[in-house]
C-alpha cells in the first residue's frame, strides 16, 4: 500500500468549544498559510516571512471563519466564502478590505440574478448576520461598476 505519514493534534483547552480558538487552530494546522510570488505559468514560494502577518481581509468576529478568498470566476472581483461552524447565531460581523469599492452578497455559483448589495463605509462590509452553520458568500468588488457576474444559466452549462 505504499508508504504513509500521517500528522495529528492535540490541542487541549477548557471552556466551550465556541471560546477555545480550535476551529482556527485546525485550519492552520491542516492548511498552513504559505506565501507565493505568482507569475506566468508558476507559483514560487516566498521565503520572507516579513509578510506572513499582513492581512488581505479582516474579520471582526471570531465565531465566523474565512474559508476561501478567490477570484470572481469572471476575474471581475474577489470572492470570499465564511461560514459560522459552531452552531449558534452570530450578527454584526464586519469585513475589512481597504480598497473595497462596492460589496454583494451572492449565491455560491457567483450568479448575477441573486445578488444584494451590501453596507459599507470606509472599506468595511456589514453588518452580517449568520445563522447556525450558514455558508455566506460575498463578493468584493474594487473597480466599482465593471462587474459583469455570469448569468446562471452558464453557470449551470459549466456545472
Amino acid at each position: 500500500m505504499g508508504h504513509h505519514t500521517i500528522e495529528y493534534a492535540v490541542y487541549p483547552h477548557s471552556g466551550q468549544l465556541s471560546e477555545s480558538g480550535m476551529v482556527e487552530q485546525a485550519v492552520n494546522f491542516n492548511h498552513p498559510l504559505t506565501l507565493h510570488r505568482g507569475g506566468g505559468e508558476s507559483f514560487t514560494p516566498v521565503a520572507d516571512t516579513s509578510l506572513s502577518n499582513k492581512s488581505l481581509l479582516q474579520l471582526d468576529n471570531p465565531h465566523v471563519v474565512i474559508q476561501a478568498v478567490k477570484k470572481s470566476e469572471n476575474g471581475d472581483g474577489i470572492i470570499v466564502r465564511m461560514y459560522e461552524p459552531y452552531g449558534n447565531s452570530v450578527f454584526g460581523v464586519h469585513i475589512t478590505h481597504p480598497y473595497t469599492l462596492q460589496a454583494y452578497s451572492i449565491n455560491a455559483v457567483e450568479c448575477s440574478g441573486t445578488r444584494a448589495v451590501l453596507p459599507l463605509s470606509e472599506g468595511k462590509v456589514g453588518p452580517l448576520s449568520f445563522r447556525p452553520f450558514e455558508i455566506k458568500t460575498v463578493l468584493l468588488d474594487f473597480e466599482e461598476g465593471k462587474l459583469g457576474l455570469h448569468s446562471c444559466k452558464k453557470a449551470r452549462l459549466q456545472a
